[in-house]
C-alpha cells in the first residue's frame, strides 16, 4: 500500500505569484528523491508546468490542460490524448463568435500543441494571458485573423478571457445546445478576480476521466490517492480520489467534498500536508 499525491497547480501548490516557493520545492524535492509518489493535474499545458515547476523530479506522469492529455513529465510524450469530436468544432465557434468575444483555441498537430487566437478586438484578461505563453513560446503561438484555420483540426480546447456575464451567457448557450456532449465550465480567475475563464473540451477532457484512466495505468488496487484542488475544475476529482484535500481559500464545494482541509496556498500547505502524512 502506497500513498500518491496529485496536486492542482494555480491556487494549490503554487503561492499568489504563480510561483512554486523555495520551501514547498525543497520539501517536495526531498520527499520524491526518497520515492514519494508526486504529480500534478493542471489546466496549464506541460510547457506553461515546466515554467513554474522546472527540476522538480517529477516520479509519475502529469495530466495537463484539465485532463485532455496525460504526459510523460521529462519527455512531453503524450500517453493520452483526448480531443474533441470535430463535428461539433464550427458550431461551438459560430456560438463564440456570435457573442464578439475573442476566442483561444488549442489544437494537437503532428504530435504538437498549437495555440490560435486573434488579438484583434482581445480583452485585457485574454491578452495578459497571450503574453505570458510569449515569455516561453516555442513557436506554437499563432497570431490570426484567420482563427477558423482550426475547424478541421484536433482540437484540444476552447477557451475564453472575459467578463462574468459575458462569459456566463456563452457557458449557457452551450450547455443549452450540447448538454453533456461537451465539459463546459467557467471559474474565476486564480490572479485576478475582474476576468473569468471558460474551458470547453470533449466529456473526456477533464481532471476526473484522465485520473480515472491515471489510477487503471499507473496505480494499484491497494493504493491510496490523495489530490488537492481550489476551483472549479478539480470538482470532478475530488469525487473519485480516495483523500480529497482543500485548502482554505478553495471554494465552498470542494470544501464540502474533501476529507481533509489545509491552510492557505500561500503558507506552502500541500507539501507541508504531504510531509507530515508522509512521516506517518
Amino acid at each position: 500500500m502506497e500513498k500518491v499525491f496529485i496536486t492542482d497547480l494555480d491556487g494549490t501548490l503554487l503561492n499568489d505569484d504563480g510561483q512554486l516557493s523555495n520551501e514547498s520545492r525543497n520539501i517536495l524535492t526531498a520527499l520524491i528523491d526518497n520515492g514519494v509518489k508526486f504529480t500534478v493535474a493542471s489546466a496549464r499545458s506541460i510547457d506553461s508546468i515546466r515554467e513554474v515547476i522546472k527540476d522538480l523530479p517529477i516520479n509519475m506522469p502529469i495530466i495537463e490542460f484539465n485532463g485532455s492529455y496525460i504526459s510523460d513529465y521529462h519527455s512531453g510524450e503524450k500517453l493520452l490524448i483526448n480531443h474533441m469530436n470535430r463535428s461539433y468544432n464550427e458550431k461551438i465557434y459560430n456560438i463564440i463568435e456570435s457573442h464578439n468575444v475573442s476566442m483561444i483555441i488549442t489544437t494537437h498537430e503532428n504530435d504538437s500543441d498549437y495555440i490560435t487566437f486573434n488579438t484583434k478586438n482581445m480583452k485585457l484578461g485574454a491578452l495578459h494571458y497571450i503574453d505570458y505563453r510569449k515569455s516561453h513560446d516555442n513557436g506554437r503561438l499563432i497570431n490570426t485573423e484567420n482563427v477558423k484555420r482550426v475547424l478541421d483540426k484536433d482540437i484540444i480546447c476552447f477557451n475564453i478571457i472575459d467578463k462574468e456575464n459575458i462569459v456566463k451567457e456563452i457557458h449557457d448557450k452551450l450547455i443549452e445546445t450540447f448538454g453533456d456532449e461537451l465539459e463546459v465550465h467557467m471559474m474565476r480567475g486564480t490572479y485576478s478576480e475582474e476576468w473569468y475563464w471558460l474551458n470547453v473540451a470533449d466529456p473526456s477532457g477533464t481532471k476526473a476521466h484522465a485520473i480515472k484512466t491515471f489510477k487503471e495505468m499507473f496505480l494499484k488496487d491497494t493504493d491510496i490517492l490523495y489530490v488537492f484542488g481550489d476551483n472549479n475544475n478539480d470538482l470532478g476529482m475530488f469525487e473519485i480520489a480516495d483523500v480529497p484535500v482543500a485548502l482554505e481559500n478553495s471554494i465552498l464545494q470542494l470544501k464540502q467534498l474533501s476529507k481533509v482541509q489545509i491552510g492557505y496556498n500561500y503558507d506552502n500547505s500541500v507539501a507541508k500536508y504531504i510531509e507530515k502524512e508522509c512521516g506517518k
